[in-house]
């Protein structure tokens, strides 16, 4: 029997050939194996998976063997940055997402020069602020993916995902004194020459200096 994958992604769908049981990518319209089309109702591949419901033959694969799910912004994540390069994420709301999606992110790609352009897909969307986001991974000289997001921004708006900022962030957080009585709750507004007056955001800084550059800041 053919070899079950190590890992699957959401939306990845399982061909209904019982003899068959390949498991598609979500583009395949057919199975890549058999041919045979993919069904208008369907569960994606892990769900079948975690109820035991793959089959090849009469083996229930479901049962012999554990496929971990994978996110595609975790394998997104793992993409090597080349020196001098760097891995810019930006955040689309779904609903401008048909704005930039296939050509369009190809054109960008193009006219920017940027060495990658992905995007998650929107069954893995995130939600921030009540809005849902699908992530654009952007990477390239600082030059490029600067370029880049700024063409993602005026085709499709979005934000700057904390993605790269995590360390710089928490610095800051802690660094900033706390308001907390019956008017107000929150932090004490500071500089940005204050706030490098610290040695740990100064540090923290330093590092997010290639991903500044990437993204304009």
């Amino acid at each position: 029997p053919c070899k079950r994958p190590p890992r699957l992604q959401y939306d990845d769908w399982t061909c209904p050939n019982r003899r068959c049981g390949n498991i598609c990518f979500a583009r395949r319209t057919k199975c890549n194996l058999c041919g045979t089309e993919k069904p208008r109702d369907w569960t994606p591949a892990h769900l079948q998976q975690e109820e035991g419901q793959l089959h090849i033959g009469d083996v229930e694969w479901g049962r012999q063997k554990r496929i971990r799910v994978m996110a595609t912004k975790d394998v997104y994540k793992d993409l090597e940055v080349p020196e001098g390069h760097c891995r810019v994420v930006w955040l689309i709301p779904t609903k401008t997402l048909p704005i930039v999606k296939g050509r369009g992110l190809h054109e960008i790609k193009q006219k920017s020069g940027v060495h990658t352009l992905l995007v998650t897909r929107e069954v893995e969307c995130d939600t921030y602020f009540d809005v849902e986001y699908v992530q654009a991974f952007c990477i390239g000289s600082p030059a490029c993916t600067k370029s880049a997001v700024s063409m993602i921004h005026n085709e499709a708006s979005g934000r700057l995902s904390e993605e790269g900022f995590h360390e710089l962030i928490d610095a800051i957080e802690e660094a900033l004194p706390r308001v907390e009585d019956e008017f107000n709750e929150g932090f004490v507004a500071l500089s940005l020459m204050e706030l490098l007056n610290q040695q740990k955001i100064r540090e923290a800084w330093g590092k997010t200096k290639v991903l500044r550059q990437g993204t304009g800041l």
